[in-house]
């Protein structure tokens, strides 16, 4: 409830807001345009670099120095700074903030900590999920806003926010995530999945066409549609799976399917 308050006390009042500048929706957008979030959920790839990542940067040690001269340094374990930095909250270790940023930064290409004071002295650094936060400003931040799950908006000075962010060539507050590269071949990956999951829920079945020669006959729309509504039920559906399909008339089956090296699926993946 204190660092409720404490938020809550930031917040602006009266005067207008500038525009915001929405850095990352969390919400899942179409195929093609993929919210980094569903990336780092659904590629296990991109997930296991991250973590990777995460780990064994919050592993390292934090250390501060003062420096006593051109060619020698000291370290100092008492400075506030680094007191705040092993421990950032009453529920969040060093390890845990470092991993945070870490994760941030990759995913969404920025991370926030939100300082925390009372009675004007700064005591707990929080991190913020870059999903929900919102920048407004050009060339630097005037004024950040955090929606919390409730939809009530939280604004604060730029004073009262750390901003690591990545780098953009075109907008200096809007960085680029590493994963937006990656975004066409997630929609590939996705599409391809989909693919193969239909495909097993159809018992595994090829498809193809059934021909029928010319001397066994005209055959009517009621009799093709009967033969295709008996053949699903009989061969398709996961239910089905291992059936083996008995043709008459001399009908005969070709499979109509794109292997995986016609599509170099593979190559791709890699």
């Amino acid at each position: 409830m204190a660092l409720v308050r404490s938020l809550g006390a930031l917040q602006r009042g009266g005067a207008a807001a500038p525009p915001l500048l929405q850095l990352q929706s969390s919400a899942a957008t179409p195929l093609g345009s993929i919210a980094y979030s569903d990336i780092y959920r659904r590629q296990p790839e991109v997930r296991v670099v991250i973590e990777f990542l995460a780990r064994n940067i919050a592993q390292l040690g934090l250390h501060l120095y003062e420096l006593l001269g051109e060619n020698d340094r000291r370290r100092d374990r008492n400075h506030p700074s680094i007191r705040l930095l092993n421990h950032p909250n009453w529920y969040t270790t060093r390890y845990r903030l470092t991993e945070q940023t870490v994760q941030d930064m990759a995913i969404y290409a920025h991370a926030f900590w939100i300082k925390v004071r009372k009675n004007g002295t700064l005591t707990a650094l929080t991190p913020m999920s870059p999903a929900r936060m919102a920048v407004a400003g050009d060339v630097y931040p005037v004024q950040y806003r955090y929606t919390r799950e409730d939809n009530r908006e939280i604004f604060f000075d730029p004073t009262e926010v750390i901003h690591f962010r990545h780098y953009d060539p075109v907008d200096p507050l809007r960085a680029v995530s590493p994963l937006e590269a990656l975004k066409g071949i997630v929609a590939e990956s996705r599409a391809a999945a989909m693919t193969r999951l239909a495909f097993w829920k159809n018992g595994a079945k090829l498809g193809g066409v059934i021909s029928r020669p010319l001397q066994a006959g005209r055959w009517s729309v009621e009799a093709r549609d009967r033969f295709r509504r008996q053949f699903d039920e009989r061969y398709t559906g996961s239910g089905n799976a291992g059936r083996y399909p008995v043709l008459e008339e001399g009908m005969t089956f070709q499979p109509v399917v794109s292997t995986m090296v016609d599509a170099e699926s593979v190559a791709t993946q890699k």
